[in-house]
């Protein structure tokens, strides 16, 4: 991940760190877990 974020960050002149970086994959893996038991049994919508 470290790898591709670099790359980003220097196109939009933006500084990146190595702990900022652990910090948004922690939170990301808590959003994974708050919101798969609502995507796995949620109704489902069909189209038309």
């Amino acid at each position: 991940m470290y790898g591709l974020m670099v790359p980003i960050a220097d196109v939009f002149k933006s500084p990146l760190k190595l702990f900022e970086l652990i910090f948004m994959e922690f939170l990301f893996a808590i959003y994974l877990v708050l919101f798969l038991p609502i995507i796995l049994f949620s109704k489902k919508i069909s189209w038309k």
